[in-house]
């Protein structure tokens, strides 16, 4: 019984992973912060398969000083109901003060509650009596108490692994990261005017599974294009150079499984075409003009995975 249960903890970590490069590619691809944190806690609603997700941020009264939480974002599944109405938008600390809510977030500190085993007096602060269990992460902008993400279960009486902590830990890393570098639009600036036009982000993502590795592999991928590509259409001129067919169909054949993996299926198509000008006649001027702009079109791909694996590296 222990081993079935790692084994589906390891499943849960690995679908959390899963989860984690998806939000992180929501908050690159928003046009906007408020659309990337409602996309997020969908994604990690749905990941996480927990009854609500939200994100309070931490405010101060500039009169009284008195601090309290506003509630920004929220994401519920049935029968769940939604919390983000005028009564949320300003929930003073005092109501938590046994639970010690900010001290324990301004250190940085995650909070995680199964409701059934706390005393009467505790379970009084949470704000829906129907909470069962509820883990609450900091979001720490500059090393600064910005506010938290917390997710609740209302079917069961949930707890949370040490290694599913983790990953939540960095999802709210990464909402921190994207709080501080602000817009996405704001985010791209210095990338040259550098836009990805050939590749198909997405049709990468969509190679994700629960049985894969963690979200750290996604860099890894790229950094594997990066290695092979250059390789392969080394091999490819030196085919075509000494009219090795069997060599150029070989390498051509590799290429072309990169790119759908890539989701460039144009220039996968010119990989055809280049298959088919050489397989009728290596002498077609033909086969060297396709080549070359084969070749062309590799080197935009390449720069277009550096690219993207720049807009990843400080998320994942």
């Amino acid at each position: 019984m222990q081993a079935n249960n790692n084994k589906n903890l390891s499943r849960d970590s690995k679908r959390l992973r899963f989860g984690l490069l998806k939000s992180t590619n929501a908050l690159l691809n928003s046009a906007s912060l408020e659309e990337g944190f409602n996309r997020v806690l969908k994604i990690l609603g749905e990941t996480t398969k927990v009854s609500r997700v939200y994100v309070y941020q931490h405010q101060v009264e500039e009169n009284t000083r008195e601090m309290y939480i506003s509630l920004l974002y929220e994401w519920a599944s049935e029968p769940a109901e939604l919390q983000i109405d005028s009564s949320f938008k300003k929930i003073s600390y005092s109501r938590f003060s046994l639970l010690k809510f900010y001290e324990n977030f301004s250190k940085g500190q995650v909070l995680k509650f199964v409701i059934k085993d706390l005393p009467a007096e505790l379970k009084n602060g949470f704000l829906d009596e129907k909470i069962k269990s509820t883990i609450l992460i900091p979001i720490m902008v500059d090393k600064k108490y910005w506010g938290f993400i917390g997710f609740d279960e209302i079917n069961n009486d949930r707890v949370w692994s040490e290694e599913e902590e983790a990953v939540l830990v960095k999802m709210a890393s990464n909402l921190a990261l994207s709080i501080t570098k602000g817009d996405k639009k704001k985010f791209n600036e210095g990338n040259s005017g550098q836009k990805i036009k050939l590749i198909n982000e997405q049709n990468i993502l969509s190679f994700f599974a629960d049985d894969k590795p963690g979200s750290d592999f996604f860099i890894e991928l790229l950094d594997v294009y990066l290695k092979d590509l250059p390789s392969i259409c080394k091999e490819i001129d030196r085919a075509i150079s000494d009219e090795d067919y069997i060599h150029l169909k070989s390498y051509l054949h590799k290429l072309g499984g990169s790119l759908l993996n890539l989701g460039a299926k144009n220039v996968s198509e010119i990989s055809n075409q280049l298959d088919q000008a050489a397989k009728e006649n290596f002498k077609n001027k033909k086969v060297v003009e396709l080549n070359m702009e084969l070749q062309e079109n590799i080197k935009k791909i390449i720069a277009e995975i550096k690219l993207l694996r720049k807009k990843y590296i400080n998320f994942i």
